[in-house]
């Protein structure tokens, strides 16, 4: 087995899982926002979506998770056969949390099919890793209330690590954070890749 990344240990090298997008149609209210698409989002790499605010992207992404159906065209999950729960996970475009919680309760939520509602102290370790790889570990018990714009996006960010999905759907998840916040996150997306993830990245501006 390859060696864990220093930065996320409990993230393995995974058999690889991707998703074909054939002649794809979804409308909104009426208004077109995707016709004939066609995408091999492949394994180990991290693709882009880049479009204008208003565009359809959140839309598109949403679909891609299964949350939004498409009209016509067909989305398949190639690869590895298992849940589509368990090998999907998506950061949405907004990050207002349901209920207040301390931003180590809402990373939990995403290791939800591991402990059933029962996190071990294992859970709890893993969450402190996917805080701390985004440099916001010292945050761990900060109620979601008193978090900034960016550092919502970012314990949101630790939730979709935390799921360990094999397709990895991201809205924007550099939206509202500095410099040295998007280099860190920046960083464990690419760790993510290395490992076989299937990263997409949906972004109103070019990737950097």
């Amino acid at each position: 087995m390859t060696p864990a990344h220093p930065i996320l240990p409990f993230i393995h090298q995974a058999r690889g899982a991707g998703l074909k997008v054939t002649d794809l149609r979804l409308k909104d209210r009426g208004a077109i926002l995707a016709d004939g698409y066609s995408a091999d989002f492949t394994d180990g790499k991290i693709h882009h979506i880049t479009a204008p605010n208003g565009a359809g992207k959140s839309s598109l992404l949403a679909c891609l998770a299964g949350l939004l159906k498409p009209d016509s065209g067909s989305i398949a999950v190639q690869g590895l056969a298992d849940k589509k729960a368990a090998l999907i996970s998506w950061l949405p475009p907004d990050d207002d949390f349901t209920m207040p919680q301390c931003a180590i309760d809402v990373v939990l939520a995403g290791r939800w099919r591991f402990h059933l509602g029962r996190p071990t102290q294992a859970d709890q370790g893993i969450a402190m890793q996917c805080l701390d790889a985004l440099g916001i570990g010292d945050l761990h018990n900060k109620a979601s209330t008193e978090l900034s714009s960016g550092q919502k996006r970012r314990v949101n960010l630790a939730r979709v690590i935390a799921q360990d999905a094999a397709i990895i759907l991201l809205d924007e998840p550099f939206r509202g954070l500095d410099a040295n916040a998007r280099h860190s996150c920046r960083e464990v997306i690419v760790v993510l890749a290395d490992r076989g993830r299937t990263i997409i990245v949906a972004d109103p501006l070019p990737p950097e």
